[in-house]
């Protein structure tokens, strides 16, 4: 779909895991555990495909953490599900906000040119 419009593609690596949220019965802890090995899976599958890498694992550890216990719940369905590990409405938009960043400073598209709602 990148190539239909003009825009070069690139392989990504999905955001941490809500590693901040944990407490009992949350999922939070399990949630990284899982991806140990992917960023460099997908620097791996990208060098050989020839495209650039989104990782984002680093950034959005690193929200979370900077955000604590607390502030990180309102990322994810914390409240409504009990869920660390999928994204709220404003944790996906704030996620799409670092995918457009990643985007720009890799000059995959135009600063501008690609916005958040």
């Amino acid at each position: 779909m990148r190539r239909a419009h003009g825009a070069p593609p690139a392989v990504g690596r999905a955001f941490s895991g809500a590693a901040a949220t944990a407490g009992p019965g949350r999922s939070g802890p399990a949630a990284p555990a899982l991806g140990i090995g992917l960023p460099a899976v997908v620097r791996s599958v990208a060098a050989d495909a020839g495209v650039p890498p989104i990782d984002l694992t680093a950034r959005t550890k690193a929200l979370v953490e900077s955000l604590g216990v607390e502030g990180s719940k309102a990322l994810y369905l914390s409240d409504e599900e009990r869920d660390d590990t999928h994204t709220s409405v404003h944790g996906a938009t704030v996620y799409a906000g670092l995918v457009r960043d990643e985007l720009v400073g890799l000059r995959l598209v135009p600063e501008g040119r690609v916005g958040v709602r």
